[in-house]
């Protein structure tokens, strides 16, 4: 014998098109909505706005697309009356969840949705499940949603399912109540007209490639007879990939105009965030070459290193000044003009930390090296001139060194400095 019950009206829940809806649903940002059916009992289906108070206002703030087997307008009533909430529309079951509820169905409701992914990522829909058939007609009438997805190689799937559950359990009146899966089960004490429902609850994520086109039906029908109602509540903009990736994980020692790139959140194939190691910038990359003192230039990434993005070979330095110590100092005060030729006018800075004064031992003639303790030249770097074809400074030896003691003289140009022969030096002995 069927159930029956009055019919309740509200103005909360707005009529839309399935467009409308599949718009309320899905980011598109993230996909491309292809086409949408809705096929629903007039006043079945709507989009709703919680009223304040509801028992499921904290569930959707921003609103939730509903689907019902009955009046989707009683959805926003804060009070519930036993029994109270049906109303049968005439209208056919779903093949789809009479298979999975084995019984016979009515009153069916479903939009099905076909989109295509923007991007490469994962989405899951977010939905509480609600009905009058709690408590009392638990193991009788069966009412249930499933949310089934398909793609080019993957047939209809319901991933609307029990979490947890092995094998996989539908979201129905039998599978979810206060005495099975009672996790996920809210009796209501108020605040709604529906006498049960469910937790907000996630749907097996879906793993989609980047422009794959794929569909999915949301579908709810009353089991076995089509008075009291059963509805779903779809989260209203849930539907996005999970594309925006927020794991912390920048080590923070990374200079943006570096030719390396920070550690960045991303995506495994698995679709799950995690963190990236620190990378080099691709070849040609543009980055700042440390140039004098403080300042840097533009220059080019090359196997994870900044270089010049022209590089002048050092041809000597002139008057060509001898390797050994015979460069004098009269005292530890005097000055001397240093100067070098440049095969590349276009580029003759000096590479950070240069030019650079090491103590030596007179007399004697050590190869220069990138690892020598030295004094980095700020105020000779300071009379630096360059011209077409040669670069010349000045260097004075105040403050820098000391009577009877012999000093090596390094310079190395930005760009081309690859190997320890690149530092050319001469020797200079104080008297």
């Amino acid at each position: 014998m069927l159930k029956q019950g009055p019919l309740r009206r509200s103005l909360a829940v707005t009529t839309e098109t399935a467009l409308q809806l599949a718009a309320r649903l899905v980011d598109p940002a993230s996909f491309e909505v292809v086409d949408a059916t809705l096929t629903c009992p007039t006043g079945a289906s709507g989009f709703w706005t919680p009223p304040v108070g509801h028992a499921l206002a904290a569930d959707f703030p921003d609103g939730a697309v509903v689907l019902s087997t009955g009046q989707a307008s009683i959805a926003d009533k804060l009070s519930s009356t036993s029994n109270q909430g049906g109303v049968g529309n005439g209208a056919p079951g779903d093949p789809d969840v009479s298979a999975v509820v084995g019984t016979s169905t009515y009153d069916s409701c479903s939009l099905s949705i076909t989109a295509k992914a923007k991007t490469k990522g994962k989405i899951s829909f977010q939905y509480v499940f609600a009905s009058e058939e709690y408590p009392e007609y638990v193991n009788q009438y069966n009412d249930g949603f499933l949310l089934l997805f398909s793609d080019i190689t993957t047939p209809k799937t319901n991933v609307a399912i029990v979490p947890g559950t092995d094998p996989a359990q539908a979201v129905t009146i039998n599978t979810v109540n206060a005495g099975v899966n009672s996790n996920f089960f809210r009796s209501n004490s108020g605040g709604t007209e529906y006498d049960g429902m469910t937790t907000l609850l996630p749907t097996k994520p879906i793993i989609l490639q980047a422009d794959e086109v794929f569909s999915f039906k949301l579908v709810i029908a009353d089991a076995a007879d089509n008075i009291y109602d059963s509805a779903v509540f779809i989260k209203a903009n849930s539907v996005s990939l999970f594309n925006k990736c927020d794991k912390p994980c920048a080590t923070g020692t990374v200079a943006a105009d570096s030719c390396q790139v920070d550690s960045v959140c991303q995506w495994n194939d698995l679709i799950e965030p995690v963190c990236s190691g620190v990378t080099n910038k691709e070849d040609g990359a543009a980055c700042a070459f440390a140039g004098l003192g403080s300042s840097s230039v533009a220059g080019a990434c090359d196997a994870g290193v900044c270089q010049a993005p022209s590089c002048s070979s050092f041809d000597g330095f002139l008057p060509p000044i001898a390797a050994k110590d015979e460069n004098v100092l009269a005292t530890a005060s005097s000055t001397i003009p240093v100067k070098w030729s440049l095969t590349n006018p276009d580029w003759g800075q000096l590479a950070p930390g240069y030019p650079r004064l090491v103590p030596i031992a007179c007399g004697t003639d050590p190869a220069p090296s990138k690892t020598d303790a030295g004094e980095f030249l700020a105020d000779a770097l300071a009379t630096l001139k360059l011209t077409p074809t040669q670069a010349a400074m000045t260097f004075q030896g105040k403050g820098h060194v000391e009577a009877g003691k012999c000093y090596r003289f390094d310079v190395l140009l930005a760009g081309c400095a690859r190997t320890q022969a690149d530092i050319r030096s001469f020797r200079i002995r104080v008297k």
